[in-house]
């Protein structure tokens, strides 16, 4: 991270470390706030995709919050109550199928339907099945309309925060 950083800044890596030791805020901003890849990205490619995503999303009204608080709420719930769903395996799956699906919620369920899973299969560590029955459930019996629609209407806002939920996968590059 420190020479990504360095290349950033355009200084060495010795600067970077004296910076760091003179807690500089910038270098604590940079350590805190983005990863090497993000780093590495924006010298590459003149942006950081995450960012960019933030960047083509509307505002956000406190009622939308509120009402994602609400919606990751009743996934911890879900996974927590449902002694035969797997919270990891869950979290990866509605994530994947949430990045995936562009469309109108009511389309959700079939597009569930005929969603590829040999995504879900190529993780080692996925090892309890690839059925989406467990999304389905939840979406049907758990949400309410208002929730679906939001769920898509604001995607951008719940995916990292799904992604950053998981134990073991929140590393992997999905």
């Amino acid at each position: 991270m420190k020479s990504s950083i360095a290349k950033l800044l355009s200084v060495t890596d010795r600067s970077v470390y004296n910076w760091s030791q003179e807690k500089r805020p910038i270098i604590s901003f940079l350590y805190k706030y983005f990863s090497e890849q993000d780093i590495e990205d924006y010298l590459k490619f003149g942006k950081i995709e995450k960012l960019e995503f933030l960047n083509l999303s509307e505002p956000i009204s406190l009622y939308e919050f509120e009402s994602l608080s609400i919606i990751l709420y009743k996934i911890e719930e879900y996974t927590r109550m449902n002694k035969k769903v797997n919270r990891e395996g869950f979290l990866i799956k509605i994530y994947r199928t949430l990045r995936d699906f562009n469309g109108d919620p009511k389309d959700y369920v079939p597009f569930l339907s005929s969603y590829n899973m040999h995504t879900f299969e190529s993780l080692r560590n996925v090892l309890y099945g690839s059925t989406l029955d467990d999304i389905i459930e939840f979406y049907e019996n758990y949400l309410s309309g208002a929730e679906r629609k939001l769920l898509f209407e604001k995607k951008f806002y719940i995916m990292p925060t799904l992604k950053a939920m998981r134990k073991h996968n929140a590393h992997l590059k999905d």
